[in-house]
């Protein structure tokens, strides 16, 4: 018979009862429990469901997923004995089942030190750890190039501190210093991204972590520049783009795309941003409109669909992406047979 969550409030405070008194060596009769659930709960309760409560809670057939060492000395009442090792509370098997999962969500993250104390913490609340294969899996690659300064680097975020960035581009064989100010990591495609205010740029910027040598502390506190400081909002400073080219200075502007009617399935149940909506539809087709910069990874999603899409305003992303496919064009044309 499946738990429900007023019996689960009855066992809950039966083991509070037990467990507060328990080094003390207390006992509790049925008539002071019938009381204390009586007012934790705020329902009238029988003699008789108390019993089968403890019965329950007894039993280690019981489908609770734990089993309770209540013992009962007669004409005194029920008590845990001291040298009993109990869970200070217990969890619905439902809740434990969700903390498994949450468990196995972080233990994908293998390399963050900072991870294992949240893994721990939930392994000693389920009653050990969980060795089975996750049930959630993420599109994340452990190895990514980068996260190993993660750990240092949310230390200094969180501490408020500057720091100085010894980074270095695809395009540059020697490295630059950079003064950050560092507020925030975001991951995006397998890469992880450190976002913060550039002392040389004065402005907000994205910096990927792969690109990143070291970084040490700054001994002069880095300023951002008051009016950059009020328009900036993490909570929605990627909302106006896909992945994390900003584009700085530019404005979202609409964007209007047709797929055919096949692949528009996907994209109507897997939307490519949150602004997106259906402006029209036939039996061949689907129009969606999203608003946003158009900046390269918009760019390469919009490509990712082939023939299926084509964009339709406005004109300026429309003869990008009507460049890019002449320019494949001529590369595939004249290397037909390349191998």
């Amino acid at each position: 018979m499946p738990l429900n969550y007023n019996a689960f409030l009855r066992y809950k405070t039966i083991h509070k009862c037990l467990f507060d008194r328990q080094n003390r060596q207390q006992y509790i009769d049925l008539c002071e429990l019938m009381n204390i659930i009586r007012t934790q709960t705020g329902y009238p309760v029988k003699e008789r469901t108390i019993r089968e409560d403890l019965k329950t809670l007894r039993d280690p057939h019981n489908e609770l997923g734990f089993v309770l060492p209540i013992k009962i000395k007669r004409n005194y009442g029920y008590f845990y004995p001291l040298e009993a090792e109990v869970p200070e509370d217990i969890m619905m098997p439902m809740d434990k089942e969700l903390l498994r999962d949450i468990s196995g969500i972080l233990a994908q993250f293998t390399r963050f030190d900072f991870f294992e104390g949240y893994k721990t913490s939930l392994n000693i609340l389920i009653d050990g750890s969980d060795d089975n294969d996750p049930i959630i899996q993420l599109d994340y690659k452990p190895e990514s190039m980068g996260q190993i300064l993660i750990p240092e680097l949310r230390k200094a975020i969180k501490k408020k501190e500057s720091i100085l960035i010894n980074y270095q581009s695809f395009r540059n064989t020697k490295g630059i210093i950079i003064p950050f100010q560092p507020r925030f990591i975001k991951i995006f495609n397998n890469r992880w991204f450190l976002v913060g205010y550039n002392g040389t740029h004065r402005n907000f910027d994205i910096l990927p972590l792969d690109r990143i040598q070291s970084f040490e502390p700054s001994r002069e506190a880095i300023v951002p520049d008051p009016e950059k400081e009020r328009n900036f909002d993490p909570s929605n400073y990627f909302n106006d783009v896909i992945g994390v080219t900003v584009m700085q200075g530019k404005k979202a502007e609409d964007i209007i795309f047709r797929v055919n009617n096949e692949r528009a399935q996907y994209i109507n149940t897997k939307p490519i941003h949150s602004s997106q909506e259906i402006i029209d539809r036939s039996n061949e087709y689907i129009d969606f409109k999203v608003r946003l910069k158009q900046n390269p990874e918009l760019i390469s999603l919009l490509l990712s669909y082939g023939s299926d899409l084509e964009v339709m305003k406005p004109k300026s992303l429309r003869e990008k992406l009507k460049a890019i496919a002449a320019s494949m064009n001529k590369m595939y044309s004249e290397n037909p047979e390349r191998e």
